[in-house]
């Protein structure tokens, strides 16, 4: 046997899974809470105990870790115009595990600076302008960032003929800068992988550290990566296979967390037919997003704020509710469902909903001279066959494949092009973070337990 211990530092629990590497079995799971304002190699310690106690093994070949623990990593951004070059530096850093602060396009104000004075965050990415497009908005950011005291690493990702003039007027400011191509180099062409790749970097060498994450290392072979790219690492393998062994194909995968709900997706998105024009620019093949008002602990009351227009609000009388929300809010390690199940369900579904049409593209009729026209904004996931549902409240819940289903096209929402009639898996035992860190070392063994741990259900059905 060849137990490798795998660790998933989370905002709220600290999750830990046991794997033999030669046979490929889960050994075991356990959690505890997250520790991170004390010492997070409390809750790392507690978790691991409990996971002793289960599979009586104390020693590992190998202990990987990934975090989202202490706010997760935390961006800003900046662009010069919101639907291109601000959308673009925004998937750039969720898609290397960021959750976004705020974005800003066009010239920062005053108010802007005064913003990014009073946050906490860890990355600002200053991007705006195509190559040879305008370069005069992107130079005045920097001066005005170059003119905030406080020290924060800047990834400077917009138009080529103005990064090193950016680059060299923060630099004089004692920060430190980190020069990229350029995110959208054309209007129809986007370039994220370098972003990516100095994001997750400074996340490992930096973030860690900062956040006092970095203590954890006495104990594991080092945090890896965030674990939302732990997440997405181990969805792209699961859609795409490894080698000889074949993936479930173009997937959904929905992460219900305690500060965010996560969507990933991984296909194409722009068959387009003789009549659909697409408006914008494609987005990324392997894709994701988040949502930071829609964490069904610490975020609940945004949950249901952001259902409350809808005309069918699934949430019962609003001053006993929200009574239940500070509860949670109070302590978030609060047992899920513990005294009234049907509160976390009901959280859940509305996360789902809200998230999955978040992510997923949209379609407008338009009636031309030429007959009737569709519009695509986004990614078009209609054709996804698959929808894979992990995250705490989720995985626990008896009603999960109903949960998941809210994530399907519903026709009472005609222009979103969410997936029709997909499978719906869940992820029982918790385990896309760690195969995410374990795809590090061996992915097809990753693939391998994916295939074998993350069970389909049918909709409707109990687990």
């Amino acid at each position: 046997m060849e137990p490798v211990l795998l660790i998933d530092i989370g905002s709220t629990f600290t999750k830990v899974c046991s794997l033999d590497m030669y046979s490929g079995t889960i050994l075991g799971t356990a959690q505890s809470g997250t520790t991170v304002e004390d010492d997070v190699c409390i809750g790392i310690e507690n978790a691991t105990k409990i996971l002793e106690d289960k599979t009586h093994i104390n020693n590992y070949k190998k202990k990987l870790a990934c975090s989202s623990a202490a706010g997760g990593l935390a961006v800003m951004v900046s662009g010069l115009v919101e639907s291109l070059t601000l959308k673009a530096a925004k998937l750039a850093a969720m898609g290397a595990g960021a959750k976004i602060i705020r974005g800003f396009h066009h010239q920062l104000t005053s108010g802007d600076i005064k913003y990014i004075i009073d946050t906490d965050f860890d990355i600002f990415i200053l991007a705006g302008g195509t190559d040879g497009g305008n370069d005069q908005i992107i130079i005045e950011n920097a001066h005005k960032l170059a003119g905030i005291s406080k020290k924060f690493p800047v990834v400077i990702a917009g138009n080529r003929t103005a990064a090193e003039e950016c680059g060299e007027i923060l630099a004089a400011s004692g920060k430190a800068i980190h020069i990229c191509p350029n995110i959208l180099p054309r209007v129809d062409e986007l370039n994220i992988r370098p972003v990516n790749e100095i994001i997750r970097k400074l996340f490992t060498e930096q973030i860690t550290k900062a956040k006092g994450i970095s203590k954890a290392e006495k104990l594991v072979d080092g945090i890896l990566m965030p674990t939302p790219f732990a997440v997405l690492s181990a969805v792209t393998i699961l859609s795409e296979g490894v080698g000889s062994e074949s993936g479930l194909g173009e997937i959904m995968a929905i992460d219900v967390g305690g500060a965010t709900t996560d969507v990933h997706s991984v296909c194409e998105g722009y068959n387009l037919s003789g009549d659909t024009i697409f408006e914008g620019f494609a987005e990324p093949y392997i894709k994701r997003t988040v949502e930071g008002d829609l964490g069904v602990r610490y975020n609940a009351g945004s949950i249901v704020d952001a259902v409350s227009d809808k005309p069918l609000n699934p949430f019962r009388d609003r001053e006993a509710l929200f009574m239940e929300l500070e509860a949670i809010k109070r302590n978030p390690w609060l047992l899920f469902g513990k005294d009234d199940p049907s509160i976390d369900d009901e959280l859940c579904s509305a996360a789902v909903r809200v998230a999955s049409a978040r992510h997923c593209g949209t379609v407008e009729r338009r009636y031309t001279s030429n007959g009737i026209r569709y519009i695509q904004r986004g990614k078009d996931l209609s054709q996804i066959k698959a929808v894979i549902g992990t995250g705490g409240v989720l995985v626990n819940s008896p009603k999960a494949a109903g949960i998941l289903s809210e994530a399907a096209y519903n026709g009472k929402e005609p222009d979103s092009l969410r997936p029709k009639n997909p499978e719906i898996y869940i992820d029982k035992k918790y385990i896309l973070p760690a195969m995410g860190l374990l795809s590090t070392i061996d992915p097809g063994m990753a693939l391998k337990v994916m295939k074998k741990e993350i069970i389909k259900i049918q909709r409707g059905s109990s687990l």
